[in-house]
């Protein structure tokens, strides 16, 4: 996701979406893999101007 994020902010403009699909099966088991650190860089990115849209399946997704 970071890598996106920093692809999309180089790349922005008030005319485009600033916008990361994130497809996940729900298991944080690359680069930052707490939960709250997640949530953190979620923030930071838009507070920026970037949102992300998570995109779960599989047995691992949560509802929250």
């Amino acid at each position: 996701m970071a890598t996106a994020a920093e692809q999309l902010l180089k790349a922005q403009a008030p005319q485009h979406l600033c916008r990361v699909i994130l497809l996940t099966d729900g298991e944080a088991n690359e680069g930052i893999v707490e939960y709250h650190d997640i949530i953190s860089e979620a923030r930071n990115l838009r507070a920026k101007g970037m949102r992300s849209a998570p995109w779960g399946w599989g047995s691992s997704t949560t509802k929250s």
